[in-house]
């Protein structure tokens, strides 16, 4: 038989923390003809003359394309050394020397780039802002002159293209403590109603409790709700605990209200048909999901 035991409101605000979902529709293409002229004059001595370039190259993700077409470096007069390389990001490098330069290094670039942007949904389950990244994608993320992430009116402009932004509901994290290894859990999600759960929405997928560790304190359990793939508009919702068989567990509470209303925890009987009675306590959760515009 399955048991329903308490539920716990929590209030859903469109905030930049999650993963995005864009929809978009469209594209664009362009073509360029790009040419580059550098003359370098070595000054009275010098020894070696070492110039480096970084290749431009074709590739192609899920919003742009760029095909390379063209490209040729041509040097005059010609260096006395050539090494093609790759640096510590990955990029192609050509490494030329002249040695004891006595005449001014004229390098011409040229190259034809096709670039189109493709504009369509994007579906992704990253994170957002980007945790756990390598070190070596961290440098990518970071602000610079061209890019000041923390200019006030960059900030303002993130704020208001999100908020309207709905949430894909991934994961909701309870904290809980178990006795016992008998029975199964689960979390139901239900609309908010006048301040009791109201229209049913999902189903968590079942968590045994013969798979959660036993510890002496409370732990985060997480409730994977990715398999309903329900889309939730800013608002309130309840989730309520349910149970099979003996299972014994405590859900970790606050005294008082200190975030939610003071309906916010309820709980009913295995008679009651109604969400009637309310807690003077909160339950901890926490809600982890993808914003989507």
């Amino acid at each position: 038989m399955k048991k329903v035991c308490a539920v716990g409101l929590f209030v859903l605000m469109a905030v930049p923390v999650f993963a995005e979902n864009y929809l978009l529709n469209g594209g664009q293409s362009s073509q360029i003809d790009y040419q580059m002229v550098q003359k370098v004059q070595p000054l009275s001595g010098t020894r070696n003359l070492i110039l480096s370039y970084v290749v431009p190259e074709s590739f192609n993700s899920p919003t742009y394309r760029q095909e390379i077409t063209g490209l040729d470096f041509n040097f005059s007069p010609s260096p006395s050394k050539r090494n093609d390389k790759r640096d510590h990001r990955g990029n192609k490098v050509i490494e030329v020397t002249w040695k004891a330069p006595l005449v001014p290094v004229t390098t011409t670039i040229s190259l034809t780039a096709m670039n189109s942007v493709k504009l369509q949904t994007l579906q992704t389950s990253a994170s957002f802002p980007p945790t756990g990244l390598p070190a070596e994608a961290q440098a990518y993320l970071k602000a610079t002159e061209q890019v000041p992430v923390g200019d006030g009116e960059i900030q303002a402009k993130a704020r208001e293209l999100t908020a309207l932004a709905k949430t894909q509901l991934k994961r909701v994290g309870l904290a809980l403590h178990k006795f016992n290894d008998d029975g199964q859990l689960w979390l139901e999600l239900f609309e908010d109603d006048g301040g009791k759960p109201g229209k049913y929405l999902a189903t968590s997928d079942i968590i045994l409790l013969r798979q959660m560790k036993f510890i002496l304190g409370y732990s985060w359990v997480d409730f994977d709700f990715s398999g309903s793939s329900v889309i939730l508009s800013p608002g309130r919702y309840w989730v309520a605990l349910g149970f099979t068989d003996s299972a014994i567990v405590n859900w970790f509470f606050t005294y008082g209200k200190p975030v939610g209303p003071q309906d916010g925890t309820r709980y009913k009987t295995m008679f009651d048909d109604t969400w009637g009675h309310s807690l003077a306590y909160e339950f901890n959760y926490r809600v982890m999901g993808l914003v989507s515009k």
